[in-house]
């Protein structure tokens, strides 16, 4: 079996090939960013504001990662046929924290992952709990292991994602997802003044929304308030939107209007190659 191909400073090699030094501070400090990002038909829609927000998080974080370091849309296709991937593909990139030098970044293809079923996802309340003035959580840390094992936990209970509230008792997300729901045709979901991580995908909904004409309120959803929504759904970079159809007391059979209305109009936008216009 062939070993997969990565690019990394300008380069395509096996991954084995990637030289990381022991005093890179992913090591001493697990620091690290990164990006999970994808194609939608054969368009790298959301590539801008991916990299606008890991530049973002390398000022806060003070990591030094060089723009050559970055790829373009040209290398990340010249990725993806290097590993002899057909159709669209998930990529991701790393970047380490970096020492007396700059971070080391590479960047991964792989295929799509299985779809969800269409009928909607399974819910549940993590264990895990998240609290305020964690910079790990609003950011795209590598330090991952709260929603690591949140996601276990969901998979081990049979459910698809798990939702972490925070220490007051407030929803905010997925292990891997931003939360919307509609409530009396008002598009809800937490504001990123909660500790929670904003999305890529969720500031392209709240985007669309507001092309749509759509109400959206960004303030705190109490925990008991979730189940009595109309429509839940959940958003991240690779799946776009996902319906919830189980939820503690909420049980859905189909998807809702609202939902419906706001994910044809974003697949539209992505499999034409976004908006070149969007800033972070």
């Amino acid at each position: 079996m062939n070993s997969p191909l990565i690019w990394c400073e300008n380069q395509i090699k096996p991954i084995e090939e990637l030289l990381i030094p022991a005093t890179d501070r992913i090591f001493e400090h697990g620091l690290g960013l990164f990006e999970t990002f994808r194609t939608w038909q054969g368009h790298h829609s959301t590539l801008n504001l991916n990299l606008e927000r890991l530049r973002e998080s390398t000022r806060f974080w003070q990591m030094f990662v060089s723009e050559p370091s970055l790829p373009t849309a040209d290398n990340l296709h010249a990725l993806k046929a290097a590993n002899g991937l057909v159709g669209d593909a998930v990529f991701r990139l790393t970047a380490t924290g970096g020492s007396r030098s700059q971070s080391v970044v590479w960047v991964q293809a792989k295929p799509l992952p299985a779809e969800f079923p269409h009928k909607g996802l399974t819910l549940i309340l993590s264990n895990q709990t998240v609290t305020y003035h964690t910079p790990t959580t609003v950011y795209k840390s590598i330090n991952y292991l709260n929603r690591r094992l949140a996601h276990d936990e969901a998979i081990s209970l049979g459910a698809h994602e798990a939702l972490l509230t925070s220490s007051t008792g407030e929803v905010l997300e997925g292990s891997r997802s931003n939360l919307f729901a509609f409530s009396e045709g008002i598009l809800r979901t937490p504001p990123t003044t909660a500790p929670l991580l904003r999305g890529v995908m969720r500031e392209i909904v709240l985007r669309v929304a507001e092309s749509l004409g759509v109400a959206c309120d960004l303030t705190a959803i109490p925990l008991g308030q979730l189940e009595l929504m109309d429509e839940i759904f959940l958003t991240n970079a690779v799946r776009g939107v996902m319906p919830v159809s189980h939820f503690q007391s909420y049980h859905r059979g189909a998807i809702g209007p609202g939902t419906a209305r706001i994910s044809a109009a974003l697949l539209n936008l992505l499999n034409s190659g976004g908006n070149t216009s969007w800033v972070w």
